[in-house]
This record gives C-alpha cells, structure tokens and sequence, in this order.
C-alpha cells in the first residue's frame, strides 16, 4: 500500500495522526518535512526533542482509507545527508544485490 501514496499522502497521514495523538501545538514544534520519499521509503524530517513523539505516531499508524498500512522507522541520524547515505542510497544497493 505504501509504494501508491505519493508525497501529500503521507504527509497527511502523518500530520494527522500527530494531531490525534499529540495536538496541533506539538505538531508545530515538531517542525516536520518529508524530506524524501520514493518507492516506499522516505525522509522525515523532525526536531530532535520531538523524536520519540513523531516515532510513535508512526509506530501507531495502521490503516488509510480502510487499507492496511505500516511505517517502519530504519533508523536515525543527524543530518539528511548521512541519512540518506544510509537509509536510502545503500539500502538501494543492498536491494540490487539481493535481486541478482
């Protein structure tokens, strides 16, 4: 279900259920960006003090327009240079090395 959302999709997803949990207030400070995203995986952007909160808003998202959904956090890092690095670009080509 992930690789059909475009970038507005999750974005909405996310902020969403960041409201239900948290609050508008906590959303703001949250400061989020989907800074990457394609076939299924991306970047989400947020605040270090707002780590934990926007991991468990993904953690608590499972389902979208009646559909089963799941986000997995990979990992963290502190620049999205080093995160894309090592979440997208060698994920990549661990994928490529798989499927040969």
């Amino acid at each position: 279900m992930l690789d059909l959302l475009d970038h507005k999709d999750v974005l909405y997803i996310v902020h969403r259920n960041y409201v239900q949990l948290y609050g508008e207030y906590k959303l703001a400070n949250a400061n989020l960006a989907l800074i990457h995203y394609n076939e299924g995986k991306g970047i989400l952007r947020t605040t270090n003090k707002a780590l934990d909160e926007t991991k468990s808003v993904l953690a608590l998202i499972r389902t979208y327009n009646g559909q089963p959904l799941r986000f997995k956090t990979l990992g963290v890092s502190g620049t999205i240079k080093k995160c894309m690095k090592k979440y997208i670009t060698d994920q990549c080509q661990s994928d490529k090395n798989k499927s040969s």
